[in-house]
């Protein structure tokens, strides 16, 4: 092959597509709540609720019937259902911490067992073709719903509430923002998404409307300076 001549690299005059800037990587709580609003019509309106409460998508599609007491009020995240190179697997969760009892309550509980009662009457509807899998995310044959598609279903309710872009993994940061501005402290909030304190330290980024009170307090020292 002959050399190619110096300064005459072909790529350097190819005009890349620009790439979209970054939305928000949170909601704020009226967002969520207009979110959820929204998802309340939503065939699996009870699995945004657990979205919205920061669980990990895997943790939402890996949840069984077999893990929600709603006698006793709590929910068991004792597995998730993973996209790994194009496969969905089921495994352990991410880490010890994220192996947890979280406690429930309404309107989460009454959606729950809205969507149980509703998979009973889809298995009666379909008879033999129904695939009771146990999966509380599960279409109407009982078959366990893709994650990809759960993505795609998730950004298609925010689409039509009107709401900034943001992944379905940021309802975690969202929740997280949302009881860190409600002053629960950091051992709680980590407690409850399943992580380390240490973690969930970085997975709170203050917006700068977070700081107004930060900024109200030092106005007011420069004023009294």
């Amino acid at each position: 092959m002959p050399g190619r001549a110096p300064g005459r690299e072909p790529c350097r005059y190819i005009e890349l597509p620009s790439q979209p800037e970054r939305d928000d990587t949170t909601w704020s709580e009226a967002e969520l709540r207009r979110f959820l609003t929204t998802a309340a019509d939503d065939r699996l309106a009870a699995c945004w609720l657990l979205s919205a409460l920061g669980l990990r998508r895997g943790e939402v599609l890996g949840l069984k019937w077999s893990d929600i007491s709603v006698s006793d009020g709590t929910l068991t995240v004792a597995r998730s259902r993973v996209l790994v190179d194009g496969k969905v697997i089921v495994k352990s969760p991410k880490s010890k911490r994220s192996w947890r009892v979280l406690p429930l309550f309404e309107p989460v509980t009454g959606a729950l067992e809205a969507l149980r009662g509703r998979q009973r009457d889809e298995m009666e509807a379909a008879g033999a073709a129904y695939a009771n899998s146990g999966y509380v995310v599960a279409d109407e044959l009982g078959q366990p719903v893709h994650p990809e598609h759960y993505s795609d279903q998730f950004a298609r309710l925010y689409r039509q509430a009107g709401l900034p872009r943001i992944r379905l993994h940021d309802t975690r940061g969202t929740m997280n923002t949302i009881l860190e501005q409600a002053g629960v402290p950091d051992s709680l909030r980590a407690a409850w998404l399943g992580h380390t304190v240490v973690v969930n330290r970085k997975s709170y980024l203050a917006k700068p409307k977070d700081l107004t009170p930060v900024r109200d307090m030092i106005g007011d020292i420069f004023k009294a300076a």
